[in-house]
């Protein structure tokens, strides 16, 4: 509503007395310019006149902006109790559209320009209004010819850099007191513009994924966004490869390698309920739990049924389950203090709690990077502060870090504990035989790459075939590099899946 009543007060500005011969030249012009902007924009083109409104045009187009590789959005915050600020920053790769909503008066394009109203949500009031003086420049160097498609593409392209900011965007609180009939702002306050921008980002980030074709890196099939499962990494697999991924490993009880198969970043559980049948899900659960419970230090197990027990004081503890009262120490049953001499309750709590403390630092500490101290991590992320000497570093690489930087590259802040060493042992086993394995059938019934020479065996009878020495994709029958599936595999082309002679 407030956006019409702009709109209608700037209509007087462009009433003139015109002959009817140019009105009609006008409004064929109008109508062409119309029927254009409708095929361009599509849904983001709005009729706002209404049968009331009598001759009245009125229109809104919603211009998207250009999307970015990355677009640092950055704001500073008052610190309400010293007075002091506090800057914050992120990435985006795409910003909300802007609202171009205008009249075409009678006497457009011949003598007047159309009235218009800028709106957008994030940008502040003076930064539309010198969005709006950059379109009437466009007028005036265009006067009498149609102009709403160059002030859409203006905006589309050049929107960011006419305000300076094309690399780098910096929000500013709403200026009091400033008002021009030309602009609409949306700005509320920091936080709530941050939050929108953050969640359109996110959402066209999912749709532009959704629509897009994607190559598998597991099976080599490409297929549509909505046939994937995209993780927090960002890599992305199909569903049905994930899926067999997801269920071996829980079948297997390896859940700490339950990963992502390219960077060993975490998957979280929405994905793993959404693609794991319920029988599966619920493992998975009672593994992460049992982990859990594992690293609690007050945690005994029953001697009788196995139950998880809470530790009271003086190493006594009763089971929920069977209500058996036992000595965490000995596992036998509840005995008086005084039934153990003095020395012999002291070797034996010093003999388990020095092989408790080496078991621990082996399997779960990691050195500080300064001064050496082993510290430990039970649970939260792998942002690390040494108690000895005050140093942060990552409790996955080990390096000296400052802040949260450090992972938003190869390391992630939160992650599954490391698996045992008797766990990790058998995995480096496992490795070693599966790559032995795979350097003999290499051999034996490898293709050779067309680029490095270097044999690589088919998946299952895909012909599509992946050198882990080049990187390159080339073809099993043709033995030639393969830049796009959907290009080289096909009808009349070569078959991507055949059965080779054993």
């Amino acid at each position: 509503m407030m956006l019409r009543k702009l709109l209608e007060q700037d209509k007087t500005e462009a009433a003139s007395a015109i002959a009817d011969d140019k009105i009609s030249q006008n409004k064929q012009e109008q109508d062409d310019e119309i029927l254009a902007l409708e095929a361009i924009y599509e849904g983001s083109f709005k009729h706002l006149s209404k049968e009331s409104d009598g001759d009245l045009r009125c229109f809104m187009i919603e211009v998207t902006l250009e999307a970015f590789e990355s677009i640092e959005i950055s704001m500073e915050r008052p610190l309400p109790s010293s007075g002091a600020t506090n800057r914050h920053s992120f990435t985006l790769q795409y910003l909300p559209p802007i609202h171009l909503a205008f009249l075409l008066p009678s006497t457009y394009p011949s003598h007047s320009r159309p009235p218009f109203v800028l709106h957008a949500q994030w940008l502040s009031a003076d930064r539309l209004i010198r969005l709006s003086d950059k379109l009437l420049e466009i007028w005036e160097d265009q006067k009498g010819e149609v102009v709403v498609y160059p002030w859409t593409e203006f905006l589309h392209s050049q929107a960011l850099s006419a305000i300076g900011a094309f690399e780098k965007l910096e929000l500013v609180q709403q200026p009091l007191k400033l008002h021009d009939p030309r602009v609409i702002s949306g700005c509320n306050s920091l936080d709530e513009d941050a939050l929108s921008l953050l969640r359109y980002n996110e959402e066209m980030q999912l749709s532009t994924f959704l629509s897009s074709i994607h190559l598998c890196t597991i099976c080599f099939e490409e297929s549509t966004g909505r046939e994937f499962i995209k993780l927090p990494c960002q890599h992305a697999y199909c569903r049905k490869c994930m899926q067999q991924y997801m269920s071996v490993h829980v079948t297997d009880g390896s859940i700490n390698s339950l990963k992502c198969p390219d960077c060993k970043g975490g998957i979280p559980p929405s994905a793993l309920k959404e693609l794991l049948s319920e029988e599966d899900f619920e493992r998975w659960e009672k593994l992460c739990l049992q982990k859990t419970l594992d690293a609690m230090s007050d945690i005994v197990y029953c001697p009788r049924c196995g139950a998880a027990c809470i530790e009271e004081g003086d190493h006594d503890a009763q089971c929920s389950r069977c209500f058996f009262s036992f000595c965490s120490l000995c596992r036998a049953a509840r005995h008086d203090r005084g039934s153990l001499s003095e020395d012999q309750r002291k070797r034996e709590e010093n003999l388990v709690n020095e092989l408790k403390n080496l078991d621990f630092v082996k399997k779960d500490a990691k050195p500080c990077p300064t001064c050496g101290m082993a510290i430990s991590k039970s649970a939260g992320c792998n942002k690390m502060t040494c108690s000895n000497c005050g140093q942060y570093f990552c409790f996955k690489c080990g390096k000296r870090i400052d802040g949260y930087l450090h992972f938003s590259n190869s390391c992630t802040l939160f992650d599954d504990d490391d698996r045992g060493e008797n766990a990790q042992l058998w995995q480096l086993v496992q490795q070693q035989e599966q790559r032995q394995q795979q350097r003999q059938e290499a051999i034996r019934f490898g293709k050779p790459c067309p680029s490095c020479g270097q044999p690589n065996v088919k998946v299952g009878n895909n012909n599509h075939i992946f050198c882990m020495s080049c990187q390159n994709h080339y073809c099993g029958q043709c033995h030639k590099l393969v830049r796009k599936s959907s290009e080289h595999f096909g009808p009349n082309k070569c078959k991507q899946h055949s059965v080779e002679p054993r």
